[in-house]
């Protein structure tokens, strides 16, 4: 393997690329590329920060990867190398004038780190889907970290059928052949209509830490297997087209499992998660704890869509959920829906709702049913207890309610903050386990 340096501002390909000081101008899968490369595993790019690349650069395709999760081909950066006063992300920009995939990834062991991408447009001449990253059905063992989406347009007369990144791989029941989305920030308050459109990340995967807003939709997981892990998701807005639903995490895989873990969801114009059980396969299993959601609007806050199908396990244990700027209802079912669920548990939440309705189930059957040591709340009742959005519901004193009034869980150990469970007496209600310093979710790649 070998480390090769790229600065679009050289004059052009014909350096060796191994040192800052005889950069290529492109990368040799971009297009206009006309140097020497030969390929080999675990081979390193770095991109000169600050430095944008155009449209004209566009599309590469990945077709070749690395050795291994250990040893993958790395796309990303040097932070003592860049252009201007100081470091920052390169740019990868389709000049707001083009709807070309930037990267398609076929091979395997592939990571992409600290990119800025921009400048994606599309109009009504683009159908399907449109999409920055497509990582093909052929690739596994991806990661995307650290990287800064933003900025895209659309024309008046398009569809919403923006997918930043779209995964096609989902092998059922292998969570090692999974992609990893971590850290990354996607914002389009820069983009049309002030982020009127877009879908972060359509397929099945890993996503970790990312912060995402100002777009239609957030996650949706349409593999066998997806985990949302310590994520904020903010500001999913209802889009300027109306045939596409908003939501900030949808399932709509048929089988496998979905986890959705320590994640901040706030601030919605609609749906705030969303469980589409759709489809022939049945037994789709559904973990959602340590999670906080407020000010989402108009369906419930956590909701289970089981469009007549038959579903396995959902268990929904220790989040927060103040439901009071929507439905009223926490957790709830759309009107006219119907499904057969196999274990629903509902344990250790802090529901905070209007009319003293925190739980919905109607139109479910439900094979086995647990639901106890919840505490519910109306919106004075919480503030009057000390939880309110600009704490984010903490607990703030030992005889806080939440505080020793839960049952102990198998499935995890730990709250939102890391701070293992219990601290006191007993587990806590909601998101928090009162009495311990915090520590940063850590991501063990496996």
């Amino acid at each position: 393997m070998a480390t090769y340096y790229i600065d679009y501002n050289a004059a052009d390909n014909s350096a060796n690329g191994t040192n800052t000081s005889t950069p290529w101008k492109v990368h040799p899968y971009m297009q206009g590329w006309d140097g020497t490369y030969v390929h080999a595993g675990g081979d390193h790019f770095i991109f000169k920060g600050g430095v944008t690349w155009p449209s004209t650069c566009f599309g590469m395709t990945l077709n070749l990867g690395g050795v291994s999760a250990a040893d993958p081909d790395y796309y990303g950066v040097d932070a003592a190398w860049y252009s201007g006063a100081s470091w920052s992300r390169p740019i990868f920009s389709n000049s707001g004038t083009s709807s070309t995939t930037q990267i398609t990834f076929n091979g395997d062991f592939i990571t992409v780190d600290n990119i800025e991408f921009t400048g994606f447009y599309w109009d009504a001449a683009d159908s399907g889907m449109v999409i920055s990253l497509y990582l093909a059905s052929t690739a596994a063992y991806i990661t995307i970290q650290n990287c800064y989406f933003h900025g895209w347009t659309h024309a008046v007369d398009a569809s919403d059928i923006y997918k930043i990144i779209r995964s096609d791989n989902w092998p059922v029941n292998d969570w090692s052949q999974y992609h990893y989305v971590t850290d990354c920030i996607c914002n389009g308050s820069d983009s049309t209509g002030g982020g009127d459109s877009g879908c972060f990340w359509y397929g099945g995967g890993i996503m970790t830490g990312c912060t995402i807003s100002y777009c239609s939709n957030g996650f949706l997981a349409c593999g066998e297997l997806a985990k949302a892990i310590g994520n904020d998701i903010s500001n999913i807005v209802l889009g300027f087209d109306a045939t596409n639903h908003p939501n900030a995490l949808e399932d709509i895989a048929v089988s496998g499992e979905m986890h959705v873990i320590g994640n901040k969801i706030h601030d919605l114009e609609l749906n705030c998660v969303v469980y589409f059980f759709g489809g022939t396969t049945a037994g789709a299993d559904f973990y959602i704890y340590n999670n906080i959601f407020w000010n989402c609007a108009g369906l419930p806050a956590i909701e289970i869509e089981g469009r007549n199908a038959d579903i396995g396990k959902i268990h929904i244990l220790n989040n927060t959920v103040d439901a009071t700027e929507g439905t009223g209802y926490c957790v709830g079912v759309p009107g006219g829906d119907s499904a057969t669920v196999d274990e629903l548990i509902i344990q250790n939440n802090h529901f905070i709702a209007t009319g003293g309705a925190d739980i919905d189930t109607t139109g479910l059957t439900l094979t086995s049913y647990t639901e106890d040591h919840n505490l519910l709340h109306t919106s004075a009742e919480a503030t009057a207890a000390g939880y309110t959005s600009a704490n984010e519901y903490q607990p703030t004193a030992a005889d806080s309610p939440t505080v020793n009034t839960g049952t102990t869980q198998t499935e995890f150990a730990d709250d939102i903050l890391s701070v293992a469970r219990p601290q006191g007496a007993a587990w806590d209600i909601g998101a928090y386990e009162y009495g311990s310093s915090a520590t940063p979710w850590v991501m063990i790649y496996g």
